[in-house]
C-alpha cells in the first residue's frame, strides 16, 4: 500500500544510512520516483530466488532477512537498521535474491524503482562507494555469525543474541524489556537450534534470573551475566 502523506524528500530523511554515515550523497537524485509503502508484520517485502525490481530503504519497523535452510527450514540471517538499503547488490549484479526479507513488525519502506537507481548509481561515485561498503559490513558480520554459530554452545548464542538485539533496537521504557518482539521459532533460527532446544535454554535463563519471559516481551534482568557468559570464564 502505498502512503505519499508519509513520504519525506531522501534529502530530508533522517534515517538514511549514506546521509548520516557521511557518504558525500544526499539521496536527493530519487525524489521524483520513489514511493513509499506500508507492509504489515509478516508480509514480505521481496523474496529469495526472485528477480529484484528495485532497491528499499527501510523507514520505520523491523525487518528480517532470511533464507530457506535445510529441510525448508527458515534461517535468520539478520535484522536491518533503519536506512540501510536493501537489493541493491542483486540488482546491480543482475542476479536473483539470495534471501528473503519479511517484516516482523508494520514498517514504512521506500521503494525506488531499478531504472531511476541504476541510472544515479553509475553517475555517483559516492554511492557506489557506500554500497561496496555496506556489502564489506554485511559480508563481515555473516563471516562473524558463522563463526559464532560453530564455535559456540547454544547457551552462548542465546546470549550472544539477546545482548545483540539490545544493542540494535534499545529497550522499552523499563529499561529491561527488549524492543523487538520476536517468537522463540524465530530465536531458534537466528540462534541455528531446535526450537524446543531454544525453549529449554531461555527456560534455564529465566531460572537463574538472567530474564523474564512475558508472551514474546524478553526482559533483560542481568545484562553482566550475559556478557560474562558470552566472553568466557576469565583465564
Amino acid at each position: 500500500m502505498n502512503d505519499s502523506n508519509v513520504n519525506p524528500f531522501c534529502e530530508n530523511c533522517p534515517d538514511l544510512n549514506f546521509r548520516n554515515r557521511g557518504a558525500g550523497f544526499e539521496g536527493d537524485e530519487f525524489n521524483p520516483s520513489r514511493m513509499f509503502n506500508i507492509y504489515k508484520k509478516g508480509e514480505t517485502v521481496f523474496s529469495e530466488g526472485n528477480k529484484p525490481t528495485g532497491v528499499f530503504c527501510l523507514k520505520k519497523g523491523k525487518l528480517k532477512i532470511h533464507r530457506t535452510g535445510i529441510k525448508f527450514r527458515e534461517q535468520i540471517i539478520r535484522f536491518v537498521a533503519k536506512g540501510e538499503l536493501l537489493g541493491a547488490r542483486a540488482m546491480i549484479r543482475n542476479e536473483y535474491y539470495t534471501s528473503s526479507a519479511t517484516a516482523i513488525e508494520d514498517s514504512l519502506i521506500c521503494y525506488i524503482p531499478k531504472k531511476e537507481f541504476m541510472k544515479v548509481h553509475k553517475s555517483s561515485r559516492k554511492l557506489s562507494e557506500h554500497i561496496l561498503k555496506n556489502l564489506i559490513e554485511n559480508l563481515n558480520l555473516a563471516e562473524e555469525k558463522t563463526v559464532h554459530l560453530s564455535h559456540n554452545s547454544i547457551r552462548v548464542r542465546l546470549a550472544r543474541s539477546l545482548l545483540k538485539l539490545r544493542e540494535m533496537y534499545g529497550l522499552k521504557e523499563d529499561g529491561l524489556t527488549l524492543e523487538v518482539e520476536l517468537t522463540r521459532e524465530e530465536l531458534a533460527n537466528l540462534i541455528g537450534a531446535a526450537t524446543e532446544t531454544t525453549i529449554r535454554m531461555l527456560s534455564a535463563f529465566k531460572k537463574e534470573k538472567k530474564i523474564e519471559l512475558s508472551g514474546k516481551n524478553l526482559k533483560i534482568l542481568n545484562i553482566d551475566s550475559l556478557e560474562d557468559l558470552v566472553k568466557g570464564p576469565s583465564q
